[in-house]
């Protein structure tokens, strides 16, 4: 069996792509052959990722591309996993298994859903590739249950053959580290206390109230500096540095775990938003992974992923920034036993989210309930 996943988005522009990767890259490490296509111009991606570009870079042109490029695997046993965005490349595929019979099979994976500032378009689009799925595909997965359940919303219809499965991490980079004591020299900051911060800035993500927590702690402790590592909304970002915080822009996915090293608390300051309830918190897998303390937004994609009885970690009601401020006080005051336990968060999370287990769960149920083998 092979897989082929594709997302019919640019990884040049898409920077954070990273789920994709790294459960297709758990795939291959599994021994299931798999690719991942998608479309753009951007170096250093290893040999199982495709992508495609056309004059201009043409959408219609792309798909037409991918769409050529997969009919190569028609006579083949594979499962193909889409996007929203590229559905309707299954065309070819399908019509060859109609007329000529063949072991390709056709699965739409939902990671996300139009709900943050969603155009009526977007809304049009994302019903029809769900409802066109749904009559011609033979299964689906989701980020996750909440997730699914707005999906069937949209349509009115009940999925039956379905996987849930959530973000993960790449546990062969993601594990508990010393400090990278060079990137402390660099930005000059060996004897701070540093607030971490990492992924897409916007106001929808809770960076705003982040700053403003951060400035209040300063005012008692001129040692305490916000470290944030991503992109986004540019006035977003020019706020940041103005506040003489340190704001670098997005680093490979492989390096992530050298500048969440440094940090003595990461946060994620998620507000309490419809669009986030149906999310899987990547970024929290990642600092627990790590070992790392957090300070969290008290939502249900946290929730979800917090073990019972392992402490190392402070959650706030989203309400306002001054919430957020108390939390990260209490986290500051009380440093060192939130570290004692951070460990234990560190072994919950590789036991739990590293890809190489999702990968397995998510080949069984290609193979039991998409191909219906047994043993």
């Amino acid at each position: 069996m092979k897989v082929v996943y594709i997302r019919f988005q640019d990884f040049k522009k898409r920077f954070y792509i990273s789920s994709e990767r790294e459960i297709v890259r758990s795939f291959n490490r599994l021994k299931t052959n798999s690719l991942l296509l998608a479309f753009g111009e951007k170096k250093n991606e290893p040999d199982f990722v495709k992508l495609f570009s056309s004059f201009k870079n043409i959408k219609f042109l792309i798909k037409l591309n991918i769409a050529k490029f997969i009919l190569r695997f028609k006579n083949k046993k594979t499962i193909f996993v889409f996007d929203v965005n590229s559905t309707m490349i299954f065309i070819g595929n399908f019509i060859y298994r109609k007329i000529f019979g063949g072991k390709n099979r056709f699965i739409l994976d939902v990671r996300s859903i139009p709900v943050v500032d969603p155009s009526k378009k977007d809304i049009i689009r994302f019903k029809i590739s769900l409802r066109i799925s749904k009559h011609f595909f033979d299964g689906f997965s989701f980020i996750t249950e909440e997730t699914r359940r707005i999906c069937e919303v949209f349509i009115k219809k009940k999925f039956k053959t379905y996987v849930v499965y959530p973000s993960g991490f790449n546990e062969e980079i993601f594990y508990v580290k010393e400090k990278r004591d060079d990137i402390l020299k660099k930005f000059n900051i060996e004897n701070k206390k540093i607030i971490f911060y990492h992924g897409s800035i916007s106001k929808k993500r809770g960076l705003e109230e982040l700053s403003k927590s951060v400035e209040r702690l300063k005012l008692s402790d001129k040692n305490i500096v916000l470290f944030v590592v991503g992109g986004g909304d540019g006035e977003m970002e020019e706020m940041l540095r103005s506040s003489g915080n340190i704001l670098i822009p997005p680093v490979a996915y492989e390096s992530i775990p050298d500048y969440i090293s440094i940090a003595d608390v990461c946060v994620s300051p998620l507000p309490d938003l419809v669009w986030w309830r149906g999310a899987s918190s990547l970024k929290v897998m990642e600092y627990m992974a790590m070992g790392k303390p957090m300070v969290l937004s008290d939502i249900k994609p946290h929730r979800d992923v917090l073990p019972d009885g392992i402490k190392g970690y402070v959650l706030y009601e989203p309400s306002c920034w001054e919430n957020l401020y108390k939390a990260l006080k209490k986290f500051f005051d009380e440093e060192e036993s939130y570290k004692k336990e951070s460990f234990r968060l560190s072994e919950y999370a590789h036991k739990n989210f590293s890809y190489d287990l999702i990968a397995s769960k998510v080949l069984k149920f290609y193979k039991e309930s998409i191909y219906r083998e047994n043993g």
